[in-house]
């Protein structure tokens, strides 16, 4: 007999914050849903961050570890910002058939690149300077 396919939802922040920033809405979504909020691999939080942010198609080939290992078949997700780039190239990749829903909120160059000005202000934050 096969074993019954598994739904979950997965959450993923934005860079440089923790799936913490997912509270309100977990609580919401843990009510009637399984959900995993998941900190990006090399990013702030339960990794062991690198020297630089890692390839997206490593990050990809890491999700779809993360899930197999959570026994996860079909996965609706939810993505703020970079986590919203990482869900959607998830979505749209060799993966699709894996997704059934997709929700971007603030996706980060997803379907524009940043204007000159805005990639300007941010450079200080951008730039990580050594102690």
């Amino acid at each position: 007999m096969a074993r019954p396919r598994t739904h979950r939802w997965c959450c993923f922040r934005g860079a440089g914050a923790t799936s913490a920033s997912f509270v309100d809405v977990l609580r919401r979504l843990a009510s009637r849903r399984h959900v995993h909020a998941v900190d990006i691999l090399g990013d702030t939080g339960r990794s062991i961050p690198g020297p630089g942010r890692p390839r997206t198609i490593t990050v990809l080939g890491w999700l779809e570890e993360v899930l197999d290992a959570l026994g996860v078949d079909e996965v609706d997700l939810v993505g703020h910002s970079y986590g919203a780039m990482i869900a959607l190239a998830y979505a749209t990749g060799g993966h699709r058939d894996r997704v059934r829903h997709l929700t971007l909120l603030e996706p980060t160059s997803c379907f524009a690149g940043f204007r000159a000005g805005h990639m300007l202000r941010a450079l200080p934050t951008l730039v990580a300077l050594e102690p």
